[in-house]
């Protein structure tokens, strides 16, 4: 059973062909075999072009096939040499293309280590196709053609495949190391990192933005002599009455803070150390403003 990347197939796939290829080769391929469906990669030709192979199939023995999947009815005009899907045209060759996308993912591999090495080849799939009348064209080799019946037995004829390219020459094997390399350039295991000081950083600049709206309300507010402001936790609240303070304290009024929590009351009044020293602002617990005010009343 073949490793499948990604393991499952793509909502997003519509041609039932490659529906048909991916469960063939995820079962019956042996366990050695790792297989993309719809892998993309970028390629410089003039200007940056993206690229799409329906499936490669690396083996760390064998190498690498790329493999392009047509489905439906096939035919071939010989007069006009043109391949058809379904009695529509197609815009291109189906071994053409594949043979494309071979040199495109060549390109690819040779910017990472000596992996271009490894014996790479193309191959097309007509999975509802059961035979080939009057030969094949000459720039589609029976031998890299996989019709139904060869799907029965996928296994060997891929490796038949593969034993078709490799008698071009001396090539690399990828063993499990160059296998695990394809998978890191094609499909890492990615982690994005986020450092706690520029989380920070934004948040104090959202913080800055949204007070300053905040201060915009209390500025529009000035001739109120009562203004009751409602907020969650951490909406700002709290910078709102220092501003407020502040401004006051800039006409010369002395402000009385309160609060319950004794560590909010201790932040507020640093942030208020000028005013305080100044006298135009007091800074006390809620409790100890209860208490005096009944020894006041009381005493």
């Amino acid at each position: 059973m073949a490793r499948m990347i990604p393991q499952t197939l793509s909502s997003t796939t519509r041609s039932y062909a490659e529906k048909k290829m991916f469960s063939i080769l995820e079962k019956e391929l042996d366990d050695d075999y790792v297989v993309f469906h719809s892998a993309w990669w970028q390629a410089v030709k003039y200007v940056i072009e993206d690229r799409e192979g329906d499936f490669i199939i690396v083996h760390p023995d064998k190498g690498i096939l790329l493999l392009e999947v047509k489905g439906g009815k096939i035919s071939y005009d010989s007069i006009n040499k043109s391949w058809y899907q379904n009695q529509d045209r197609m815009k291109r060759s189906p071994f053409d293309q594949a043979r494309e996308i071979r040199h495109s993912f060549i390109k690819f591999l040779s910017k990472s280590s000596n992996l271009s090495r490894a014996c790479i080849g193309q191959c097309v799939a007509f999975p509802d196709v059961d035979a080939v009348e009057n030969g094949l064209p000459s720039e589609a080799p029976h031998n890299i053609l996989l019709l139904r019946p060869q799907l029965k037995d996928i296994n060997r004829h891929i490796s038949s495949i593969f034993d078709y390219y490799s008698g071009s020459g001396n090539h690399l094997r990828l063993e499990e190391k160059g296998v695990n390399r394809i998978i890191d350039l094609i499909s890492p295991k990615t982690n994005f990192k986020k450092y706690i000081g520029n989380d920070l950083s934004e948040i104090h600049q959202e913080i800055l933005h949204l007070t300053e709206q905040q201060f915009a309300i209390l500025n529009s507010l000035y001739f109120q002599s009562q203004c009751t402001i409602l907020g969650c936790a951490g909406s700002g609240k709290t910078q709102l009455a220092i501003e407020k303070t502040r401004q006051l304290s800039q006409q010369n009024y002395t402000t009385l803070i309160t609060c319950k929590s004794l560590n909010l009351s201790l932040y507020i009044a640093a942030s208020l150390s000028q005013e305080i020293e100044s006298n135009h602002c007091v800074v006390s617990h809620y409790s100890k403003v209860i208490e005096n005010y009944n020894n006041r009343k009381f005493g």
